[in-house]
């Protein structure tokens, strides 16, 4: 990634009067400076995370769980209250499966340390 090139340019000049070199026929001195300068600043790294928290987000994170899921309850979703007073969440999480959402907080957490590891980064 190319990063944005900053440069300068400034001058400046004056007339300096003298004492000594008055003496000789020099009575000012014309003094000028001119000074450039030029760099390359780290590029700006936005990054941006779409979480999906919707119920959706409660369908087994692997197939033998949704399996397990539409054998155990009838629908592959995690989000059903029972009439019965159970639910299908609690049924899950009292078989060991995961969901979509246990792998999600896996995904926010990973990316992080390694942006911040860049050079770039700052």
């Amino acid at each position: 990634m190319n990063g944005l090139k900053l440069s300068g340019t400034g001058n400046a000049s004056t007339t300096i009067a003298t004492n000594f070199l008055k003496v000789i026929g020099h009575p000012n001195l014309q003094v000028s400076v001119v000074s450039n300068s030029s760099s390359t600043t780290r590029p700006y790294q936005n990054v941006y995370l779409l979480v999906d928290i919707s119920s959706s987000m409660l369908l087994p994170s692997a197939q033998a769980g949704i399996t397990q899921m539409v054998n155990g309850t009838g629908c592959a979703l995690a989000c059903h209250d029972q009439t019965n007073g159970t639910d299908s969440y609690a049924w899950a999480l009292n078989k060991g499966i995961s969901f979509a959402t246990d792998e999600l907080g896996g995904c926010r957490a990973r990316p992080l340390p390694n942006i911040e590891k860049q050079p770039h980064a700052q």
